[in-house]
């Protein structure tokens, strides 16, 4: 496994160590998604240290909330757009020549219930994670016949730090989305990483160009 972030190398570090502490083989390299020299130096990095590269999941994301179209700063709404959609874009594109390599390769872009419905006061996430999986669907028909599969994850509200820091926030706001949920709960971790692993294995073969919604009922119409 490889992680790729832009945080500072000592959280990099520190995360790499813990998962090969569970006996997960994990290292890590710097990645800012919205730098093209950086893509490319992470993708020869990758290749430099293992010679091959099979899955590539894209889960940078930023969102801000609160305001309605109306009210939304344009350089926040083009900030949003950078991160969720021209990251995944550039990332991507990058690591496009390598999996082709593989003859398997896979990709799982990381969208959201928020790009399959629409949101009040988080338009600009909304939107790009709409943007995302118009990205996903397109590349996937271009690159199937590459051996490349490529789909997209699209979670539910689930119980993460940030999350948490908003429900600590807005209690009352918290229950409100909870209760929208048909299944009545927040979904885990877990739960989404392990849908992702499905996504990527040899059982989810003729997966291309698809929504994978995890949301517990959230978008069901």
């Amino acid at each position: 496994m490889i992680l790729a972030a832009r945080k500072p190398d000592e959280e990099m570090e520190a995360l790499a160590q813990a998962l090969n502490d569970r006996g997960v083989s994990a290292s890590w390299v710097h990645l800012d998604t919205l730098d093209e020299d950086s893509a490319r130096k992470a993708a020869a990095s990758v290749m430099g240290q293992f010679g091959v590269f099979d899955v590539l999941i894209n889960n940078a994301a930023s969102m801000r909330a609160g305001d309605s179209v109306e009210e939304q700063d344009i350089s926040e709404v083009k900030s949003v757009f950078e991160t969720n959609v021209v990251g995944t874009w550039n990332v991507t594109q990058k690591f496009i020549p390598l999996l082709i390599k593989s003859e398997r390769g896979r990709i799982v872009n990381t969208s959201s219930q928020g790009g399959l419905v629409g949101i009040p006061t988080i338009s600009a996430y909304t939107a790009s994670k709409h943007g995302v999986i118009g990205l996903t669907k397109s590349a996937a028909m271009e690159y199937a016949r590459e051996g490349i599969r490529i789909n997209v994850l699209a979670p539910g509200t689930c119980d993460t730090p940030m999350v948490a820091g908003a429900a600590q926030d807005s209690p009352e706001h918290m229950r409100q989305v909870i209760d929208a949920i048909p299944l009545g709960r927040m979904g885990k971790v877990a739960e989404i990483a392990s849908t992702v692993l499905w996504m990527c294995s040899r059982g989810a073969g003729l997966l291309v160009g698809q929504v994978v919604a995890v949301d517990g009922g959230y978008t069901t119409v």
